[in-house]
């Protein structure tokens, strides 16, 4: 095979290559990817190519030491620079993140990708926030256009809790790109911070509408939606409780009390499995992540066992001699059901990003 040849091959491999990765089919796209690495495995343009499509894929480990082996190969390129950045801060490696990210701002101070992930990957550090502000700001200096630069912006805001600075650099976002799927995902967060699930809700659904590889959205869809409802099993159940207590003290049949202890406990398991049927429908395409059918919730499985043993105190306090029991049982389920509710707004808290 000639050099043109091969040259002619590689271009045309890089070429249907970024029209699957641009067609959301990442994996086809490594797999035609993967002839060419072994022919010429230290060209910069394929191991990029490559370190992309294993982004979508979720490969971060992959695409890092792809990323790393093209930065090896064309050091004075920014862009694997970029790649590497975005894969060690998904990793969660935020220092190596931040030192690849300014190395890509120096190689390229003039081009607004470089300041967009320099903001992206300091966003998470409280120690960085600045040059997190600073990085955003001067993404949209070089691009006040691109609606990338403008969510970066709000993005850093909402991770410091700048509600104002995130509000309106979301919605400039959204005017320029009404579809971008990282503005819509951390309007959702903006919205928690307001104490607004149902709005958040909505902008987390609409995330995943518009871009079915938005898996941070779908992750905090589904926390949204699971911690509301614990909410309101917890409210219900305390409600019950005290219709429970109030049978309990009048000396009625206390079959009525178990009654009401296996009504609660079966309702809590047919919330639980609606949310894990319904939810993950909302993502695209089917099966992407059916993972999360085997994902549990901790907030729902906390509550539905302090709960039960609430109502089984409750249902035992009927055969205790003393009204003393009965005051101490109470007190103490509705501290667990308080435990409970604390800890559901604790995991709010920690929502995807």
């Amino acid at each position: 095979m000639s050099a043109n040849s091969f040259d002619d091959d590689v271009g045309g491999a890089l070429i249907r290559a970024h029209h699957l990765i641009e067609i959301h089919r990442p994996d086809e796209a490594l797999r035609m990817l993967a002839a060419a690495l072994a022919e010429d495995p230290d060209n910069p343009d394929v191991l990029c190519a490559a370190a992309r499509a294993s982004l979508d894929s979720s490969r971060c480990r992959e695409a890092g030491e792809l990323a790393t082996r093209a930065a090896a190969a064309a050091p004075r390129w920014e862009y694997p620079q970029r790649l590497r950045a975005t894969a060690l801060h998904l990793l969660g490696w935020s220092d190596e993140a931040a030192t690849a990210a300014r190395r890509a701002v120096a190689l390229a101070p003039d081009t607004w990708n470089t300041h967009y992930v320099r903001a992206l990957v300091c966003s998470t550090s409280r120690h960085s926030s600045q040059e997190a502000y600073a990085a955003a700001r001067r993404a949209i200096h070089l691009a006040p256009n691109e609606a990338d630069t403008w969510a970066v912006l709000g993005h850093v805001a909402v991770e410091n809790r700048d509600q104002d600075t995130a509000q309106k650099a979301l919605e400039k976002a959204l005017s320029l790109e009404p579809n971008h799927s990282s503005a819509r995902n951390d309007l959702g967060r903006l919205h928690l911070l307001r104490d607004d699930p149902v709005g958040a809700a909505g902008h987390f659904a609409g995330a995943v509408a518009s871009d079915v590889r938005c898996r941070e959205a779908a992750l905090n869809l589904e926390s949204t939606v699971s911690a509301a409802f614990s909410d309101i099993i917890i409210v219900f159940g305390i409600v019950l409780a005290l219709i429970e207590w109030t049978v309990i003290a009048i000396g009625a049949d206390p079959s009525a009390s178990t009654r009401l202890v296996v009504g609660v406990f079966c309702l809590r398991v047919v919330g639980y499995l609606l949310i894990k049927q319904i939810v993950p429908l909302l993502r695209a395409p089917p099966g992407r992540y059916m993972f999360s059918l085997l994902r549990l919730y901790p907030e729902l499985i906390a509550a539905g066992a302090l709960q039960f043993t609430g109502f089984a105190l409750l249902t035992a306090v009927w055969a205790l001699p003393g009204r003393a029991w009965l005051w101490l049982t109470a007190i103490g389920t509705a501290a667990l059901f308080g435990s409970v509710l604390l800890h559901v707004r604790h995991v709010r808290g920690r929502l995807s990003t």
